[in-house]
């Protein structure tokens, strides 16, 4: 898209000044649709060839950088894509700072240029794909900027192994912090925008693990913490990814203990409140979150601090504000477009 943060694709397109988003949006509002930008949050390149852009992300801070000028994922055995494949995935670290901020921006920029009316968040996670000796833990945020960040905020020296809890959480704050950033500014930008995420169901849902959200597979193993994002009113629409392939028994035996992770917060969408009404409440918790995120002492860094960060900006907030979250998409019709 010729006006949003990233490059332009590269893919065989009509020659500028041809804008694929604007296309979409003039042709989608004239039919009373809206359109919805999806962008993939933590993919950075999936191919061994280099973008032709020289301004792409990957070329200005990929594998031929060093030092603070990489931005990229490692695992923790020091791998930096998912597999060997030629078409595997290199991630933003987002715990690096420099990534996340561009992360932001992304999305930023597209809510700030373009007349759309949502954003979509998919692959707000870090990578999956846990190591044999760790199954159920993320093996990824290695980075040395990341692993720096985390030494300053928690006062250790150590490299911690992908099950440590301080550093899980830690990582898990990493993703919330962007997601958090991009509702409040995106909502600053257009109080109309409705910021939605593609989140991820693999296994069961609490009720396997005694009803612990914290055991779930979203939660330990791809660090996505979309319950809290619920709960804190960072998230207008939740879009559970629960499609798998029926003809395989462990997929469908999945399918079936997996609603049970909605059906409690489902619980939570409140019905039978006026437009207005929401309205307001959302304003003010708006208004709470600008001053959170402008108060250096308010987020959360350490994981000994997210139990109170919780309890600031989820369980505190939440009952007040009566935002209408929901799970699955608006009865309108939504595009999502792919960008580039």
């Amino acid at each position: 898209c010729n006006r949003a943060s990233m490059p332009r694709t590269q893919a065989a397109i009509a020659p500028r000044p041809y804008d694929p988003l604007d296309a979409i949006i003039a042709k989608a509002h004239a039919a009373g649709i809206q359109v919805h930008a999806w962008i993939i949050t933590t993919a950075l390149w999936n191919s061994s060839a280099a973008p032709l852009d020289p301004s792409h992300a990957f070329n200005q801070h990929g594998p031929s950088k060093t030092g603070y000028e990489n931005w990229l994922g490692v695992r923790y055995d020091g791998a930096l894509r998912e597999s060997p494949s030629s078409a595997a995935n290199w991630f933003f670290d987002p715990g690096h700072p420099d990534a996340a901020n561009y992360i932001a921006e992304m999305y930023l920029s597209v809510a700030r240029n373009y007349a759309i009316d949502g954003l979509n968040f998919d692959r707000v996670r870090y990578p999956d794909l846990p190591l044999p000796a760790w199954p159920a833990d993320n093996a990824w945020g290695y980075n040395p900027v990341a692993l720096d960040r985390f030494q300053a905020a928690t006062g250790r020296v150590d490299r911690p192994l992908p099950n440590d809890p301080q550093w899980s959480q830690w990582r898990r704050d990493q993703i919330t912090g962007i997601v958090r950033r991009v509702y409040v500014e995106a909502h600053a930008i257009k109080p109309y925008l409705r910021i939605s995420a593609d989140t991820i169901t693999y296994g069961d849902g609490p009720q396997g693990y005694g009803g612990d959200w914290t055991q779930t597979r979203p939660y330990r193993e791809t660090l996505q913490d979309w319950r809290g994002w619920m709960e804190e009113g960072i998230l207008d629409t939740n879009i559970p990814m629960n499609y798998k392939r029926e003809k395989l028994h462990c997929h469908r035996a999945g399918l079936l203990r997996r609603p049970a992770i909605l059906v409690h917060e489902l619980e939570r969408v409140r019905e039978g409140q006026s437009v207005r009404a929401l309205n307001d409440r959302r304003r003010r918790h708006l208004s709470e979150l600008h001053r959170r995120l402008r108060d250096p002492g308010a987020q959360g860094a350490s994981a000994e601090r997210r139990g109170e960060q919780r309890d600031r900006l989820g369980r505190v907030l939440v009952p007040d504000a009566g935002l209408p979250h929901q799970f699955l998409v608006q009865p309108a019709i939504a595009i999502r477009l792919p960008l580039g």
